[in-house]
């Protein structure tokens, strides 16, 4: 289909300050629905094969513990399952003043092993007791004086609920854990207590698989998000218990049938992770990485940009689609019949034949072309950018969008693209608020017709701006690295390479021997991209990404 120009013209300036193209937090976002990106890793999701799904900063864990917690059908069918989410943040310091109170001789991982696994129950507890006629059963019976004795209120915190419980009766609680039997008895001055109540958690879990079964319930999907909010401020070694502890009770409730996981996890508090107990690589094989490829990332550009427009009225459907040329990707007569009949009849196995014998396979798909039809409607051809010797070149905007915001574990997010999104959407709005007298015309475009309303400088402004943001959340996300972070960034000047003896000489850290871990925290965050890979840390060498390099 030859292109026609069928856009507004000029461009209706007015919108630019209505759009609005979502929250960077996938829990925000109340736009998911409308701009969902199907990816190769969300394909991968929706097989259902993996219980712990790791990403990095801005990679959609959120938006799919989200779709999740709502039942989309974007991301499967969930029927015959109740979505168990656990969303509530630990409060570490109550936490070891209890442990210190009450379980004094319980260790660590034991304890955080012991709390994950009361916290999983109560919370599919709290659930099942909102089905309807619950309790229906003897087994829900027990499950509701379950939840009577701990408190059922799913809204008090966790650390609430044990203390509650252990200042006013001594309770024993017991519970199989990486299938230990383990029995503890606690309460303050357990001996006086009058009234001792027995919590068995396995029993409790026992009755809520026969409730669950009586109902016709497949079973309960626990579905844990926001772990680097659990652990916030704490050390490193109480994170990678508390973690470790929760995929140890993760792996043990698989035998129970009907309990299942999907535990989004940051990817550099997973690296950090030893996972020896549970065998890597099992845990390797239960593991679902988030990624973004070049093309997946300029379909979420596209889409965010389509769909904000489209909700302005600053453009239609029809209009774009008249007014690019998709010659090249019409759909063949064999196409449209395997796109719109039945699978099944004459013309349609014949349909199959045909593109078996004498079908061209496409270099480009459909919605591909349509995506990099609505950049370059969009954006300049050509875009600034500084090659290795610092001079201003041009380079075509889609290898601008594939480069560009790449960090040094070679990945890039949608939540960095749609923080420049957003800076590059007030830039020209300010622009043009500046200039009253200029207008964006339509024009001839590489595609068929658009506007180039983003332009080089625009497009160029707006990244430095969002680069300044990149730098200061990568400040903020250790508390442990952030002055010698800030000390840091004042002394690189120009450099190109970094490596362990440069930085022991030349940043300040408040304790001694920390320059191992800050050039392993830089790395697994990918502020640094490796040019020189040795097994020893003290040997290796690096270099700043271009998404973080100053441009």
């Amino acid at each position: 289909m030859k292109a026609k120009n069928k856009l507004k013209d000029p461009f209706p300036i007015e919108t630019l300050n209505r759009i609005n193209l979502g929250h960077a937090d996938g829990h925000r976002d109340n736009n998911i629905e409308n701009v969902f990106i199907k990816t190769r890793s969300i394909d991968q999701f929706c097989l259902d094969k993996h219980s712990i799904v790791v990403g990095s900063f801005g990679s959609g864990k959120s938006t799919l513990f989200k779709l999740l917690k709502n039942k989309s059908d974007l991301i499967g069918d969930f029927e015959n399952e109740i979505i168990v989410p656990i969303e509530e943040q630990i409060q570490f310091e109550e936490l070891r003043k209890i442990a210190g109170q009450y379980f004094s001789g319980v260790s660590s991982r034991v304890l955080y092993q012991l709390i994950w696994k009361f916290q999983i129950v109560r919370a599919i507890s709290s659930h099942v007791s909102s089905l309807e006629d619950f309790p229906c059963s003897k087994d829900e019976v027990q499950v509701r004086d379950f939840l009577y004795q701990i408190g059922g209120d799913v809204d008090v915190s966790l650390t609430q609920v044990m203390r509650n419980l252990l200042s006013t009766i001594s309770f024993k609680i017991k519970a199989k854990i990486s299938s230990t039997p383990i029995e503890i008895e606690a309460g303050k001055e357990v001996h006086q207590k009058k009234q001792t109540v027995e919590i068995n958690l396995d029993k409790i879990i026992s009755s809520l698989e026969r409730s669950l079964k009586g109902r016709e319930v497949k079973s309960a999907l626990v579905i844990i998000d926001k772990l680097d909010k659990f652990v916030t401020h704490e050390d490193y070694k109480t994170q990678r218990e508390f973690i470790e502890s929760l995929l140890e009770v993760e792996d043990d409730l698989q035998s129970v049938g009907f309990i299942r996981f999907k535990i989004f996890l940051r990817s550099d508090l997973h690296d950090r992770l030893n996972l020896s107990s549970l065998g890597p690589d099992k845990v390797a094989d239960n593991t679902l990485v988030l990624k973004w490829s070049s093309s997946e990332i300029q379909s979420f550009i596209a889409k965010r940009l389509f769909c904000a427009l489209c909700e302005t009225d600053a453009w239609e459907t029809q209009q774009i689609a008249e007014s690019i040329d998709l010659t090249e990707t019409e759909l063949r007569w064999y196409e449209r019949v395997l796109a719109t009949r039945k699978k099944e009849g004459v013309f349609y196995n014949f349909a199959i034949l045909w593109r078996k014998l004498f079908g061209k396979k496409r270099s480009i798909s459909l919605f591909e072309t349509f995506d990099k039809s609505i950049i370059s409607l969009l954006f300049e051809k050509k875009l600034k950018h500084k090659n290795s010797k610092g001079e201003e070149v041009g380079i075509d905007c889609h290898e601008f969008f594939s480069t560009h915001f790449l960090d040094g574990n070679n990945s890039c997010t949608p939540r960095q693209v749609l923080i420049f999104l957003k800076k590059l959407i007030a830039e020209t709005a300010h622009y043009y608020t500046e200039n009253p007298d200029l207008n964006v015309h339509t024009r001839r475009v590489s595609v068929g017709w658009g506007w180039e309303i983003f332009s080089s400088d625009l497009v160029y402004s707006s990244y430095i701006q969002a680069k300044e943001d990149y730098i200061k959340h990568v400040a903020k996300l250790d508390e442990k690295w952030t002055s010698s972070f800030n000390d840091f960034l004042t002394k690189i000047k120009n450099k190109n390479s970094f490596y362990y003896k440069w930085v022991s000489q030349n940043v300040n850290f408040p304790e001694k021997d920390m320059e191992a871990g800050f050039l392993a925290f830089l790395q697994v965050i990918g502020f640094f991209e490796t040019i020189e890979s040795n097994r020893d840390i003290k040997k290796r060498k690096y270099k700043i990404p271009i998404l973080y390099k100053e441009a």
